[in-house]
Protein backbone atom coordinates (compact mmCIF):
# COMPACT_ATOMS: atom_id res chain seq x y z
CA UNK A 1 0.00 0.00 0.00
CA UNK A 2 2.86 2.40 0.91
CA UNK A 3 4.58 1.59 -2.39
CA UNK A 4 1.40 2.54 -4.30
CA UNK A 5 1.21 5.90 -2.46
CA UNK A 6 4.82 6.69 -3.38
CA UNK A 7 4.14 5.77 -7.00
CA UNK A 8 1.03 7.99 -7.07
CA UNK A 9 3.01 10.91 -5.65
CA UNK A 10 5.68 10.48 -8.34
CA UNK A 11 3.06 10.46 -11.09
CA UNK A 12 1.50 13.65 -9.72
CA UNK A 13 4.82 15.51 -9.58
CA UNK A 14 5.74 14.35 -13.07
CA UNK A 15 3.01 16.66 -14.25
CA UNK A 16 5.15 19.64 -13.21
CA UNK A 17 8.54 21.15 -13.76
CA UNK A 18 9.84 23.74 -11.32
CA UNK A 19 11.58 27.01 -12.20
CA UNK A 20 13.07 30.01 -10.45
CA UNK A 21 10.54 32.86 -10.49
CA UNK A 22 13.15 35.12 -12.10
CA UNK A 23 12.25 33.56 -15.48
CA UNK A 24 9.22 35.88 -15.50
CA UNK A 25 11.53 38.90 -15.84
CA UNK A 26 12.69 37.56 -19.22
CA UNK A 27 9.14 38.08 -20.49
CA UNK A 28 8.21 41.11 -18.39
CA UNK A 29 11.16 42.99 -19.91
CA UNK A 30 9.54 42.61 -23.34
CA UNK A 31 5.98 43.90 -22.74
CA UNK A 32 5.55 44.70 -26.46
CA UNK A 33 5.86 40.97 -27.24
CA UNK A 34 4.66 39.06 -24.16
CA UNK A 35 2.05 39.34 -21.43
CA UNK A 36 2.65 37.96 -17.94
CA UNK A 37 -0.36 37.52 -15.65
CA UNK A 38 0.02 36.50 -12.01
CA UNK A 39 -2.50 36.10 -9.22
CA UNK A 40 -2.53 34.67 -5.73
CA UNK A 41 -1.94 31.04 -6.71
CA UNK A 42 -1.59 30.97 -10.51
CA UNK A 43 -0.34 32.81 -13.56
CA UNK A 44 0.44 32.51 -17.25
CA UNK A 45 2.90 33.71 -19.87
CA UNK A 46 1.59 34.27 -23.39
CA UNK A 47 2.36 36.06 -26.60
CA UNK A 48 0.59 39.37 -27.17
CA UNK A 49 -2.27 38.82 -29.58
CA UNK A 50 -1.68 42.04 -31.53
CA UNK A 51 2.03 41.25 -31.91
CA UNK A 52 1.39 37.65 -32.98
CA UNK A 53 -1.16 38.59 -35.62
CA UNK A 54 1.37 40.83 -37.38
CA UNK A 55 3.99 38.08 -37.73
CA UNK A 56 4.71 36.13 -40.91
CA UNK A 57 3.56 32.47 -40.82
CA UNK A 58 7.15 31.21 -40.58
CA UNK A 59 7.80 33.55 -37.65
CA UNK A 60 4.70 32.42 -35.75
CA UNK A 61 6.04 28.88 -35.42
CA UNK A 62 9.12 29.97 -33.46
CA UNK A 63 7.60 32.46 -31.05
CA UNK A 64 4.14 31.26 -29.94
CA UNK A 65 3.94 30.61 -26.22
CA UNK A 66 1.13 30.02 -23.73
CA UNK A 67 2.38 28.58 -20.46
CA UNK A 68 0.28 28.23 -17.32
CA UNK A 69 1.84 27.89 -13.90
CA UNK A 70 1.18 27.77 -10.19
CA UNK A 71 3.43 28.81 -7.32
CA UNK A 72 5.53 26.49 -5.16
CA UNK A 73 6.89 27.78 -1.85
CA UNK A 74 10.51 27.10 -0.88
CA UNK A 75 11.54 26.41 2.69
CA UNK A 76 13.12 29.87 2.86
CA UNK A 77 9.77 31.46 1.93
CA UNK A 78 10.76 32.36 -1.65
CA UNK A 79 8.44 31.33 -4.48
CA UNK A 80 9.11 29.20 -7.54
CA UNK A 81 6.96 28.39 -10.55
CA UNK A 82 5.25 25.03 -10.95
CA UNK A 83 4.78 24.71 -14.69
CA UNK A 84 2.55 22.17 -16.39
CA UNK A 85 5.06 20.07 -18.32
CA UNK A 86 2.77 19.69 -21.33
CA UNK A 87 2.52 23.46 -21.73
CA UNK A 88 6.27 23.89 -21.88
CA UNK A 89 6.75 21.00 -24.30
CA UNK A 90 4.30 22.64 -26.72
CA UNK A 91 6.40 25.81 -26.79
CA UNK A 92 8.97 26.28 -29.62
CA UNK A 93 12.54 25.12 -28.91
CA UNK A 94 13.77 28.70 -28.71
CA UNK A 95 11.27 29.38 -25.90
CA UNK A 96 12.03 26.15 -24.05
CA UNK A 97 15.75 27.03 -24.02
CA UNK A 98 14.97 30.29 -22.20
CA UNK A 99 13.56 28.29 -19.31
CA UNK A 100 16.28 25.70 -18.88
CA UNK A 101 18.72 28.06 -17.13
CA UNK A 102 16.08 28.61 -14.42
CA UNK A 103 15.20 24.92 -13.89
CA UNK A 104 15.02 23.62 -10.29
CA UNK A 105 15.85 19.92 -10.07
CA UNK A 106 16.13 19.54 -6.30
CA UNK A 107 12.57 19.31 -5.02
CA UNK A 108 13.73 18.92 -1.42
CA UNK A 109 13.99 22.74 -1.23
CA UNK A 110 10.19 23.03 -1.24
CA UNK A 111 7.86 23.03 1.76
CA UNK A 112 5.91 19.81 2.17
CA UNK A 113 2.76 21.68 3.18
CA UNK A 114 2.01 24.37 0.59
CA UNK A 115 -1.53 25.77 0.61
CA UNK A 116 -0.94 28.06 -2.38
CA UNK A 117 0.32 25.21 -4.58
CA UNK A 118 -2.54 22.99 -3.39
CA UNK A 119 -5.08 25.55 -4.68
CA UNK A 120 -3.51 25.39 -8.14
CA UNK A 121 -3.26 21.60 -8.07
CA UNK A 122 -6.82 21.06 -6.86
CA UNK A 123 -8.30 23.37 -9.50
CA UNK A 124 -6.33 22.43 -12.62
CA UNK A 125 -5.34 18.83 -11.94
CA UNK A 126 -8.18 17.56 -9.77
CA UNK A 127 -10.79 19.72 -11.55
CA UNK A 128 -12.19 21.36 -8.44
CA UNK A 129 -13.75 24.51 -9.89
CA UNK A 130 -15.11 25.50 -6.50
CA UNK A 131 -11.66 26.95 -5.82
CA UNK A 132 -12.17 30.70 -5.64
CA UNK A 133 -10.39 32.93 -8.15
CA UNK A 134 -7.35 34.89 -7.02
CA UNK A 135 -7.91 38.41 -5.73
CA UNK A 136 -6.63 40.20 -8.86
CA UNK A 137 -9.04 38.25 -11.06
CA UNK A 138 -11.85 39.20 -8.68
CA UNK A 139 -10.81 42.87 -8.74
CA UNK A 140 -10.78 43.04 -12.55
CA UNK A 141 -14.17 41.33 -12.68
CA UNK A 142 -15.60 43.76 -10.10
CA UNK A 143 -14.23 46.77 -12.00
CA UNK A 144 -15.99 45.45 -15.11
CA UNK A 145 -19.25 45.28 -13.14
CA UNK A 146 -18.83 48.83 -11.82
CA UNK A 147 -18.06 50.11 -15.32
CA UNK A 148 -21.12 48.35 -16.76
CA UNK A 149 -23.22 49.88 -13.98
CA UNK A 150 -22.08 53.45 -14.68
CA UNK A 151 -22.03 53.05 -18.48
CA UNK A 152 -25.66 51.90 -18.51
CA UNK A 153 -26.89 54.46 -15.95
CA UNK A 154 -24.57 57.48 -16.32
CA UNK A 155 -23.31 56.95 -19.88
CA UNK A 156 -19.67 56.96 -18.72
CA UNK A 157 -17.41 54.30 -17.24
CA UNK A 158 -16.19 54.73 -13.66
CA UNK A 159 -12.71 53.51 -14.59
CA UNK A 160 -10.87 54.16 -17.82
CA UNK A 161 -9.20 50.83 -18.55
CA UNK A 162 -6.08 51.00 -20.67
CA UNK A 163 -5.90 47.97 -22.94
CA UNK A 164 -2.22 47.27 -22.20
CA UNK A 165 -2.44 47.72 -18.42
CA UNK A 166 -2.92 44.54 -16.41
CA UNK A 167 -2.31 43.69 -12.77
CA UNK A 168 0.39 41.34 -11.52
CA UNK A 169 1.63 40.09 -8.18
CA UNK A 170 5.20 40.94 -7.09
CA UNK A 171 7.68 38.69 -8.92
CA UNK A 172 10.13 38.50 -5.99
CA UNK A 173 10.11 38.77 -2.21
CA UNK A 174 11.57 42.27 -1.90
CA UNK A 175 10.19 45.76 -1.31
CA UNK A 176 11.02 46.99 -4.84
CA UNK A 177 8.82 44.34 -6.48
CA UNK A 178 6.11 45.09 -3.90
CA UNK A 179 6.21 48.79 -4.86
CA UNK A 180 6.23 47.95 -8.59
CA UNK A 181 3.09 45.82 -8.20
CA UNK A 182 1.34 48.72 -6.45
CA UNK A 183 2.37 51.02 -9.29
CA UNK A 184 0.36 48.90 -11.72
CA UNK A 185 -2.64 48.94 -9.38
CA UNK A 186 -2.31 52.72 -9.12
CA UNK A 187 -2.43 53.05 -12.91
CA UNK A 188 -5.42 50.71 -13.09
CA UNK A 189 -7.57 52.15 -10.29
CA UNK A 190 -6.38 55.64 -9.28
CA UNK A 191 -5.19 57.01 -12.62
CA UNK A 192 -8.11 55.22 -14.23
CA UNK A 193 -10.77 56.74 -11.96
CA UNK A 194 -12.77 59.20 -14.09
CA UNK A 195 -13.85 62.61 -12.78
CA UNK A 196 -16.72 62.73 -15.31
CA UNK A 197 -18.35 59.69 -13.66
CA UNK A 198 -17.87 61.13 -10.17
CA UNK A 199 -19.47 64.44 -11.23
CA UNK A 200 -22.52 62.61 -12.60
CA UNK A 201 -22.82 60.64 -9.36
CA UNK A 202 -22.60 63.95 -7.48
CA UNK A 203 -25.60 65.22 -9.42
CA UNK A 204 -27.50 62.02 -8.59
CA UNK A 205 -26.73 62.45 -4.88
CA UNK A 206 -27.47 66.20 -4.90
CA UNK A 207 -23.95 67.04 -3.77
CA UNK A 208 -22.16 70.06 -5.21
CA UNK A 209 -18.47 69.52 -5.89
CA UNK A 210 -16.12 72.48 -5.55
CA UNK A 211 -14.74 73.58 -8.91
CA UNK A 212 -11.17 73.51 -7.60
CA UNK A 213 -11.27 69.77 -6.79
CA UNK A 214 -8.85 68.17 -9.24
CA UNK A 215 -8.00 64.86 -7.57
CA UNK A 216 -10.45 62.03 -8.19
CA UNK A 217 -10.04 60.39 -4.78
CA UNK A 218 -10.83 63.67 -3.04
CA UNK A 219 -13.92 64.13 -5.23
CA UNK A 220 -15.02 60.53 -4.66
CA UNK A 221 -14.70 60.94 -0.90
CA UNK A 222 -16.83 64.10 -1.07
CA UNK A 223 -19.84 62.30 -2.60
CA UNK A 224 -19.67 59.22 -0.37
CA UNK A 225 -21.75 58.83 2.79
CA UNK A 226 -19.61 59.62 5.82
CA UNK A 227 -19.80 56.07 7.17
CA UNK A 228 -18.27 54.69 3.95
CA UNK A 229 -15.53 57.24 3.36
CA UNK A 230 -12.77 55.64 5.43
CA UNK A 231 -13.51 52.05 4.35
CA UNK A 232 -13.44 52.99 0.66
CA UNK A 233 -10.73 55.63 0.47
CA UNK A 234 -8.13 54.26 2.92
CA UNK A 235 -7.16 51.14 0.87
CA UNK A 236 -6.93 53.27 -2.29
CA UNK A 237 -4.71 55.84 -0.60
CA UNK A 238 -2.44 53.03 0.60
CA UNK A 239 -1.87 52.02 -3.03
CA UNK A 240 -0.85 55.60 -3.77
CA UNK A 241 1.54 55.64 -0.81
CA UNK A 242 3.16 52.25 -1.48
CA UNK A 243 3.82 52.90 -5.15
CA UNK A 244 5.50 56.24 -4.29
CA UNK A 245 9.13 55.04 -4.09
CA UNK A 246 8.80 53.20 -7.41
CA UNK A 247 7.93 56.43 -9.22
CA UNK A 248 10.91 58.40 -7.89
CA UNK A 249 14.07 58.69 -9.96
CA UNK A 250 16.07 56.97 -7.24
CA UNK A 251 15.15 54.69 -4.36
CA UNK A 252 17.06 52.83 -1.67
CA UNK A 253 18.48 49.38 -2.46
CA UNK A 254 15.93 46.56 -2.36
CA UNK A 255 15.31 44.84 0.96
CA UNK A 256 13.97 41.39 1.69
CA UNK A 257 10.21 41.73 2.22
CA UNK A 258 7.19 39.35 2.28
CA UNK A 259 5.84 41.11 -0.80
CA UNK A 260 3.56 38.31 -2.00
CA UNK A 261 1.53 37.87 1.19
CA UNK A 262 1.42 41.59 1.98
CA UNK A 263 0.33 42.49 -1.53
CA UNK A 264 -2.39 39.84 -1.37
CA UNK A 265 -3.66 41.34 1.90
CA UNK A 266 -3.63 44.84 0.37
CA UNK A 267 -5.60 43.65 -2.64
CA UNK A 268 -8.19 41.92 -0.45
CA UNK A 269 -8.82 45.34 1.14
CA UNK A 270 -9.02 46.94 -2.32
CA UNK A 271 -11.60 44.34 -3.32
CA UNK A 272 -13.73 45.19 -0.28
CA UNK A 273 -13.41 48.89 -1.12
CA UNK A 274 -14.61 48.29 -4.69
CA UNK A 275 -17.53 46.20 -3.45
CA UNK A 276 -18.65 49.14 -1.31
CA UNK A 277 -18.30 51.50 -4.29
CA UNK A 278 -20.48 49.17 -6.36
CA UNK A 279 -23.14 48.98 -3.65
CA UNK A 280 -23.10 52.78 -3.28
CA UNK A 281 -23.65 53.29 -7.03
CA UNK A 282 -26.39 50.63 -7.12
CA UNK A 283 -28.19 52.42 -4.31
CA UNK A 284 -27.69 55.83 -5.97
CA UNK A 285 -28.96 54.72 -9.40
CA UNK A 286 -31.49 52.17 -8.07
CA UNK A 287 -30.25 49.63 -10.65
CA UNK A 288 -28.18 46.50 -10.01
CA UNK A 289 -24.75 45.87 -11.55
CA UNK A 290 -25.92 42.39 -12.56
CA UNK A 291 -28.70 43.81 -14.76
CA UNK A 292 -26.30 46.36 -16.27
CA UNK A 293 -23.66 43.71 -16.96
CA UNK A 294 -26.22 41.53 -18.73
CA UNK A 295 -27.39 44.46 -20.86
CA UNK A 296 -23.85 45.52 -21.71
CA UNK A 297 -22.88 41.99 -22.77
CA UNK A 298 -25.93 41.76 -25.04
CA UNK A 299 -25.23 45.18 -26.56
CA UNK A 300 -21.65 44.11 -27.31
CA UNK A 301 -22.96 40.99 -29.07
CA UNK A 302 -25.04 43.04 -31.50
CA UNK A 303 -23.67 43.05 -35.08
CA UNK A 304 -21.66 46.09 -36.10
CA UNK A 305 -22.20 48.41 -39.08
CA UNK A 306 -19.53 48.66 -41.76
CA UNK A 307 -19.09 52.42 -41.40
CA UNK A 308 -17.03 52.59 -44.59
CA UNK A 309 -20.12 51.63 -46.59
CA UNK A 310 -22.57 54.12 -45.07
CA UNK A 311 -22.64 56.29 -48.20
CA UNK A 312 -23.62 53.32 -50.36
CA UNK A 313 -27.19 53.33 -49.01
CA UNK A 314 -29.30 55.20 -51.57
CA UNK A 315 -32.90 56.34 -51.29
CA UNK A 316 -34.04 53.69 -53.80
CA UNK A 317 -32.65 50.84 -51.68
CA UNK A 318 -35.21 48.68 -49.90
CA UNK A 319 -33.48 49.11 -46.53
CA UNK A 320 -33.87 52.91 -46.83
CA UNK A 321 -37.58 52.46 -46.11
CA UNK A 322 -36.77 51.92 -42.45
CA UNK A 323 -36.58 55.71 -42.21
CA UNK A 324 -40.35 55.82 -42.70
CA UNK A 325 -41.00 54.40 -39.24
CA UNK A 326 -39.02 56.95 -37.21
CA UNK A 327 -41.08 58.19 -34.22
CA UNK A 328 -43.93 55.77 -34.99
CA UNK A 329 -45.37 53.56 -32.27
CA UNK A 330 -45.76 49.83 -32.94
CA UNK A 331 -49.29 48.65 -32.22
CA UNK A 332 -49.03 45.02 -33.29
CA UNK A 333 -46.46 42.54 -34.67
CA UNK A 334 -47.04 39.46 -36.82
CA UNK A 335 -44.31 36.89 -37.43
CA UNK A 336 -44.23 33.74 -39.51
CA UNK A 337 -42.91 32.27 -42.76
CA UNK A 338 -43.40 33.76 -46.19
CA UNK A 339 -45.58 31.68 -48.49
CA UNK A 340 -43.18 29.88 -50.81
CA UNK A 341 -43.38 29.98 -54.56
CA UNK A 342 -41.93 27.32 -56.84
CA UNK A 343 -38.16 26.89 -56.38
CA UNK A 344 -38.04 29.52 -53.65
CA UNK A 345 -36.16 29.03 -50.37
CA UNK A 346 -37.76 29.22 -46.94
CA UNK A 347 -38.02 32.81 -45.78
CA UNK A 348 -39.06 34.31 -42.45
CA UNK A 349 -41.53 37.19 -42.58
CA UNK A 350 -42.68 39.84 -40.15
CA UNK A 351 -45.21 42.67 -40.26
CA UNK A 352 -45.04 45.73 -38.05
CA UNK A 353 -48.34 47.58 -37.63
CA UNK A 354 -48.17 51.18 -36.39
CA UNK A 355 -50.86 53.10 -34.55
CA UNK A 356 -51.18 55.65 -37.37
CA UNK A 357 -52.37 52.89 -39.73
CA UNK A 358 -49.07 52.35 -41.58
CA UNK A 359 -47.51 48.89 -42.04
CA UNK A 360 -44.02 47.61 -42.71
CA UNK A 361 -43.22 44.10 -43.94
CA UNK A 362 -39.71 42.67 -43.47
CA UNK A 363 -38.37 39.62 -45.30
CA UNK A 364 -35.02 38.50 -46.75
CA UNK A 365 -33.88 38.20 -50.35
CA UNK A 366 -30.62 36.76 -51.69
CA UNK A 367 -28.81 36.16 -54.95
CA UNK A 368 -28.13 32.50 -54.21
CA UNK A 369 -30.01 31.42 -57.34
CA UNK A 370 -27.53 33.27 -59.55
CA UNK A 371 -24.57 31.62 -57.78
CA UNK A 372 -25.89 28.07 -57.56
CA UNK A 373 -23.42 26.68 -60.10
CA UNK A 374 -20.44 28.65 -58.83
CA UNK A 375 -17.52 27.28 -56.88
CA UNK A 376 -17.47 27.63 -53.08
CA UNK A 377 -15.10 30.62 -52.98
CA UNK A 378 -17.18 32.55 -55.51
CA UNK A 379 -20.32 31.95 -53.43
CA UNK A 380 -18.55 33.17 -50.26
CA UNK A 381 -17.29 36.31 -52.01
CA UNK A 382 -20.49 37.24 -53.79
CA UNK A 383 -23.41 35.90 -51.77
CA UNK A 384 -25.62 38.68 -50.39
CA UNK A 385 -28.57 38.55 -48.02
CA UNK A 386 -30.67 41.70 -47.89
CA UNK A 387 -33.78 43.01 -46.22
CA UNK A 388 -36.77 43.32 -48.49
CA UNK A 389 -39.04 46.02 -47.08
CA UNK A 390 -42.48 47.10 -48.15
CA UNK A 391 -43.89 50.16 -46.44
CA UNK A 392 -47.62 50.92 -46.65
CA UNK A 393 -48.30 54.53 -45.59
CA UNK A 394 -51.39 55.43 -43.56
CA UNK A 395 -54.53 56.93 -45.07
CA UNK A 396 -54.26 60.70 -45.19
CA UNK A 397 -57.27 62.96 -45.06
CA UNK A 398 -57.75 65.43 -47.89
Amino acid sequence: MEKEKRKLKTIKMDLFEFYNIDILSVYQNNPDVYEVYTDNFEGKVLIREDYYENLLPEEMINIYIHIQFGFRTKKDGELALAVLSTDLRKAPDVEQKKWQGFRINDESIFKKEDDRFKLFYDRYIMGNWDIENGVLTKIKSLVSEINALTEMTLDVSMFKIEKDLYLTFPSAENDHKYQDAHTRVYGFLIDGLQMSAIKKLAIKTNIELEKDIKKTLKALKKILPEELQNEIIKPLRKVSKKRGPATHNTRKPAKNFPSFSQFNSDMENIFKSLELIKEFIEKTTNISAEVCMERKNKLEMLPKFDVEREKEIKSNYSIYKFNNIVEKTIEKVEIGFKKRGKNQPENELSFLYFNDGSTLSISIVSNIKQLINSDEQNIINNLSLKFHLDFVPPLKKR
